[in-house]
């Protein structure tokens, strides 16, 4: 199965997440926004709609789409928080890219030991928001 390649960005100056594609709401208005990746590094590209230039957005943290979503139908991308009712307990953890694939990481894992494979849990996990926005 092909997986759809997807980024989406933090920008950490504007404390705002950045999808790739046209309509990004931005603070500063609309714009489209691209992503632009080499051997070294990965640039984020906006720019105003009825602009022709294009200008960088250096202070970002990008993440990946997992090509998973979860059970209301949210895309799951590396960064995000994730509650899955166990029982009574609802464990809350994060995704993570690790060691070739995306895992759920409980938030009380001490190492990538307890990780367990994001593609079992999808369907029974809620995106509840990243590690970048507060809820």
């Amino acid at each position: 199965m092909n997986r759809e390649l997807k980024f989406r960005a933090f920008d950490k100056d504007n404390k705002q997440m950045i999808y790739s594609g046209s309509n990004v709401d931005r603070v500063n208005g609309v714009m489209e926004a691209r992503f632009s990746f080499d051997e070294a590094d990965c640039c984020l590209l906006v720019r105003h709609y009825c602009e022709n230039e294009w200008y960088p957005i250096n202070n970002i943290e990008v993440m990946q789409f997992t090509g998973l979503h979860d059970k209301n139908g949210k895309e799951i991308y590396e960064g995000d928080k994730y509650s899955w009712n166990v029982g009574r307990n609802p464990e809350v953890g994060t995704i993570v890219f690790f060691d070739g694939m995306f895992a759920c990481r409980p938030d009380n894992a001490l190492d990538s030991q307890k990780d367990f494979s994001l593609n079992s849990m999808n369907a029974t996990l809620e995106v509840i928001g990243n590690i970048w926005e507060a809820k």
